[in-house]
C-alpha cells in the first residue's frame, strides 16, 4: 500500500486501489488513506483474492493495467493470480513473494508473462525479491539456472552479495537436500552465481 501511495504522490499512477483480506490491516490502511482520499484517487477494499473484486461493484478493476502484490507467500500469490484471465487490460504485474521465489520464475516460464526485471532490496535487515512481469505476445523461456537463481538481478551490489551469502548460509545449514531437490538446485546455482 505504501508503494501505491508513493506512486500517486509522484504522479506515476492516476488511481490506486489497495486490497486487504484481514480486519486489522484493512482498518489500518483505511486510516492511512483517509487523509489522502480528497487529494488522490485512492481507496482500500476488503477482499480475499481477485475473483470477488472483478465482479459486481468492483468490476471496474478489470480496466486496471498494473497489479502490485506484496506481503504474500508464493503459494498465496499464485492462487490469487489464477484470476488473471479476467483482468483483460492487465499488462504489468509487480510482485514481492515472501518465500520460494524460484517458484514464481518457474510458474511464469513458458507463458505470455515475461520476467522483465528482478530486484533484491533490503529493509531493516530483511531481504525482498521483487519481480516485474510484462505481458507479451511471445512466450517467455527461462533456462534452469535462471529459474533457480534469477535473471539479471538488479539492486545495490553489496546488498545482492549480502543476500547471496545469507541465502547460501541458510540453505547449507538448514535445508535437507535429500528431501528437496529443487532447493538443492537453488543452492548450487546461487553458489555458482556468487563465484562469478
Amino acid at each position: 500500500m505504501l508503494l501505491g501511495i508513493e506512486l500517486l504522490k509522484n504522479n506515476k499512477i492516476q488511481k490506486f486501489v489497495g486490497v486487504e483480506n484481514k480486519n486489522g490491516p484493512f482498518f489500518s490502511a483505511k486510516k492511512i488513506v483517509a487523509s489522502l482520499e480528497k487529494k488522490y484517487d485512492i481507496s482500500i477494499l476488503f477482499s480475499d483474492g481477485l475473483s470477488s473484486l472483478i465482479s459486481g461493484d468492483y468490476s471496474f478493476l478489470c480496466l486496471f493495467d498494473t497489479l502490485i502484490m506484496t506481503g504474500f507467500g508464493t503459494k498465496e500469490i499464485l492462487k490469487i493470480l489464477s484470476d488473471i484471465p479476467a483482468l483483460t487490460n492487465l499488462r504489468t504485474i509487480v510482485i514481492e513473494p515472501r518465500n520460494n521465489v524460484w517458484k514464481i520464475r518457474k510458474h511464469f516460464n513458458n507463458t505470455e508473462w515475461k520476467l522483465s526485471e528482478e530486484w533484491i532490496v533490503k529493509e531493516k535487515n530483511t531481504f525482498y525479491n521483487v519481480f516485474k512481469l510484462l505481458k507479451t505476445t511471445q512466450i517467455n523461456i527461462l533456462n534452469e539456472k535462471q529459474i533457480y537463481s534469477g535473471i539479471d538481478v538488479k539492486g545495490k551490489k553489496e546488498i545482492i552479495n549480502e543476500y547471496l551469502e545469507a541465502k547460501i548460509h541458510y540453505l547449507r545449514d538448514i535445508v535437507d537436500f535429500s528431501k528437496n531437490k529443487d532447493l538443492q538446485k537453488v543452492y548450487s546455482y546461487l553458489l555458482e552465481k556468487r563465484e562469478n
